[in-house]
């Protein structure tokens, strides 16, 4: 059995084998591994394994890290799977009651489930606060409530909940959509929100619960006109992020580029790629923490990185 506390001691050696998986791709890894390669290291290499019991503490703690999440992306994930559910329930509703029940039953759905996940939060011993600040359970309550009907009330307050359900029909809209496609041999993933058929044109929608950056809003928006292009063959795709900018909501649109998202994957994956040694080996010397203080302050990895760090300064 392998020691990895005492691999730990010499953190400058501890390799991993790559998984036997196949390598796939996704805007979010691409992002991670820019961020810090030392986290894109921990979350898709070194927490293998992390799941069973009888796991080293150190890979434990990793993996732990690896399933943690961000309060944005925790509000995003609610509020995506709200629409889509609520979405699929109103569609045989005659139009010009749907939008009324739309919303009713959107409410109904999102706070019953915010509920829900803050009530097993209160109730579980292994509670951990997300990485990038910390609530108990009550205030977490509280927050979250509030961030999502504020979301809520400006996202009703555009043209665009009116769009997709006037737009909506049993197979015009992702009620359950497949979000993988191929490029060349690597599966790519991808989650294009809210998405539905205009004439000569592919929309998509996200509300982000994220500061605003435009450059990630375009990547996604390329990436969502290649997924179009992929799938149904089709060339014109729009893409709309809902998102508050230092506090205010607002909306930005995007023309997305499926040329210049393949060029995007094919930078990506050449980039990750290169990490991987002969004999699908991958060192943890390969992968430098990015060092930048704003990002390791929230990252989920914070834990297990300190093992690392005071390993190598030992």
């Amino acid at each position: 059995m392998r020691d990895f506390r005492r691999e730990v001691s010499a953190a400058s050696d501890f390799s991993t084998e790559f998984p036997e998986t196949e390598f796939s791709w996704s805007l979010t890894r691409h992002l991670r591994f820019l961020r810090c390669e030392r986290a894109y290291f921990l979350h898709y290499y070194a927490a293998q394994g992390g799941w069973d019991g009888w796991a080293d503490p150190v890979i434990s703690a990793i993996y732990r890290g690896k399933k943690a999440k961000l309060y944005a992306e925790w509000l995003g994930e609610l509020m995506d799977a709200a629409w889509k559910a609520v979405l699929d329930r109103v569609r045989f509703i005659p139009e010009p009651m749907r939008a009324r029940a739309f919303r009713r039953r959107l409410e109904e759905h999102l706070f019953a489930r915010m509920t829900e996940r803050v009530r097993e939060a209160a109730e579980s011993p292994d509670y951990i606060p997300f990485p990038d600040f910390e609530l108990p359970p009550d205030d977490l309550f509280r927050k979250a409530r509030h961030d999502l009907a504020e979301a809520l009330d400006f996202a009703f307050s555009t043209q665009y909940p009116s769009a997709i359900l006037h737009f909506q029909r049993p197979n015009r809209i992702n009620r359950n959509a497949d979000y993988e496609a191929w490029f060349g041999e690597i599966r790519i993933w991808s989650n294009p929100g809210i998405f539905w058929s205009e004439p000569g044109m592919r929309c998509s929608l996200r509300l982000s619960f994220r500061e605003p950056e435009p450059s990630i809003f375009q990547a996604c928006a390329d990436i969502f006109a290649w997924y179009i292009r992929t799938l149904f063959h089709e060339e014109n795709a729009c893409s709309t992020f809902l998102a508050a900018e230092r506090g205010e909501w607002k909306g930005f649109e995007y023309s997305g580029n499926a040329d210049r998202a393949e060029e995007l994957i094919a930078g990506s994956v050449a980039m990750m790629r290169a990490k991987i040694r002969p004999g699908r080996v991958v060192y943890f010397a390969d992968f430098p923490e990015c060092g930048v203080p704003e990002i390791c302050r929230c990252c989920r990895f914070g834990l297990a990185c300190s093992f690392f760090r005071e390993a190598d300064e030992e």
